[in-house]
């Protein structure tokens, strides 16, 4: 009878830890927004083997995905697809990022994460050498021309660090001046688990912690792996990180952390239980068995989400009926950007100017948090050889 008191009040102490750091997140319960592969293998050559880990921005009003693609040898490469819906994406027929350095030369490009800041987006991915696994950067205008910015955070150096480097997701914004960027390092004990470093340039980056700042957990999901998914969202209430955990058979599922927005080294709220999990044939069998792994997230408004402008002179185009819902005129922007559907389909903030005419400034349009039914797509990589896709609603933690 004790030890299933015992039981019985842990279990309620886990679901109380889940449900109050559940409070704090900008998103529901998740399901799949499609039951199968919205990317699979295809072809003989670059892409033949396995397409996984996507990162996935909206950008010049459609969704863009960068994933690894392998070929028969294990080299990897980026591809590039696009969708206007964010489910069906046609691709590139080439790479937009190939080995070619001595730090890529044979393993390839893996690991895309994407991040924007003014009109540059910037990619940290993994060159991987067959020797070393390093993590890089790279900066575009177009999401198609890379220029390579090297590595940015060498293998086998750091306060803990003592293997190969990996999985950058950087902070939205600056925060005390600085930008930051959480990682995945290797511990002594050959556990990997999450850094965390700081860069006034995005270019040259310090560590900002003497130890993992999301450390593995033993006999939980996360025992073996602690690794970042897409680049954190800032809230009112911290910067909410979802992340791929794995346990000591290797079986990956995603977990999320809350830190505290002023001091990203502060860890406020962390998932006591995994929020996804394979379940699917697809997701369980593969290269690498059991994986889920997320590295893209997007939010996306409903088509009837009412809206808010920043620019007054806009007034009349949004209420001719382009935009479903516009309304409210403020002054008061987001710091994220966001989208919108109108009558043609999603529409995304920088190409509003051509819409809106009569403006001197780029307008922003973003969604009224009263009455909005928005919802995110999280993109993950099963098995190491597809893309899949779930969606979950948001909540009123969202930043706006």
């Amino acid at each position: 009878m004790k030890r299933n008191l015992i039981l019985t009040s842990s279990l309620l102490a886990a679901s109380l830890s889940f449900a109050a750091l559940a409070a704090d997140l900008p998103f529901g319960a998740w399901t799949r927004a499609s039951n199968e592969p919205i990317l699979s293998p295809q072809g003989a050559t670059w892409e033949s083997a396995g397409t996984f880990n996507p990162a996935v921005t909206f950008a010049f009003g459609k969704f863009v995905m960068l994933y690894r693609a392998q070929d028969a040898s294990g080299t990897s490469r980026l591809g590039y697809a696009e969708s206007a819906d964010g489910i069906h994406f046609t691709r590139r027929p080439q790479p937009v990022l190939s080995p070619e350095t001595d730090y890529e030369k044979d393993g390839g490009v893996e690991d895309p994460r994407l991040q924007k800041f003014g009109d540059t987006w910037y990619l940290t991915y993994t060159g991987y050498n067959k020797k070393d696994a390093q993590l890089c950067l790279a900066t575009s205008r177009d999401l198609i021309h890379w220029e390579r910015k090297g590595v940015i955070l060498p293998a086998y150096e750091g306060n803990w660090n003592v293997g190969w480097t990996k999985s950058g997701a950087i902070v939205p914004e600056k925060i005390d001046g600085k930008y930051w960027m959480y990682w995945l390092g290797t511990a002594a004990d050959k556990t990997d688990q999450m850094g965390l470093s700081y860069s006034s340039d995005l270019l040259h980056w310090t560590e900002a912690t003497q130890t993992p700042v999301l450390p593995r957990r033993p006999g939980k999901f996360d025992s073996r792996v602690v690794e970042p998914g897409p680049p954190p969202i800032l809230t009112p209430r911290g910067i909410v990180l979802v992340y791929n955990g794995a346990d000591d058979q290797l079986v990956y599922r995603t977990g999320v952390a809350v830190f505290d927005r002023r001091d990203p080294r502060k860890l406020l709220s962390r998932s006591d239980a995994p929020i996804f999990f394979p379940q699917k044939q697809w997701e369980k069998v593969g290269q690498v068995p059991n994986v889920v792994f997320v590295e893209g997230m997007v939010l996306i408004p409903s088509p009837e989400a009412p809206a808010k402008t920043v620019i007054p002179s806009a007034a009349r185009s949004l209420r001719s009926g382009r935009f479903h819902g516009a309304r409210n005129l403020s002054s008061d922007p987001p710091a994220n950007p966001v989208i919108l559907r109108c009558s043609s389909g999603l529409l995304g903030l920088r190409n509003l100017s051509s819409v809106l005419s009569g403006t001197r400034h780029s307008p922003l349009v973003y969604p009224d948090p009263v009455g909005a039914t928005r919802h995110f797509f999280f993109y993950y990589g099963a098995a190491d050889k597809y893309v899949g896709v779930a969606e979950a609603p948001a909540t009123a933690v969202i930043p706006m």
